[in-house]
């Protein structure tokens, strides 16, 4: 069994630091644990001074289907269980590739109430929603 944790973004922000927060209580539990971000990010430059597993994959561009292909890929290669999105683009890009792989598990954060790609998520492909404010839980309970 394993989990992906998946995050597009090139800067640093909040979210970021809850994503390696994330891995790294996932990997001191003894779960197989994929990091996938961009190359170059912040992100991946801190997982790395870690010790921390990451994967990076250039995930921005026009050729989104390849990414979703090669995700879906290492997601079915490494028997992933359980997907968690980090960000709305990533989410776009990790969603489509854990339905592809057939992830039963599939987790999104919202760190934020407000998004480019606002009401463009596939929310039947999603599990769960960890809402990061009040704020977001109620603009998700709005819908």
């Amino acid at each position: 069994m394993s989990v992906f944790l998946i995050d597009a973004g090139k800067e640093w922000r909040e979210s970021q630091g809850q994503v390696l927060c994330v891995a790294r209580e996932l990997v001191t539990k003894g779960l197989k644990t994929y990091l996938v971000v961009e190359p170059g990010s912040e992100i991946l430059r801190r997982a790395s001074d870690e010790g921390l597993p990451a994967t990076a994959i250039p995930m921005r561009g026009r050729l989104g289907w390849l990414v979703r292909r090669r995700l879906a890929a290492l997601m079915r290669d490494n028997g992933c269980k359980l997907v968690h999105v980090h960000e709305t683009f990533g989410a776009t890009l990790g969603l489509a590739a854990a339905a592809a792989a057939q992830v039963p598990l599939r987790v999104l954060s919202r760190p934020a109430d407000s998004s480019p790609l606002e009401g463009k998520l596939p929310l039947a492909a999603i599990d769960a929603v960890i809402a990061g404010t009040e704020a977001v839980k109620s603009v998700l309970l709005r819908g």
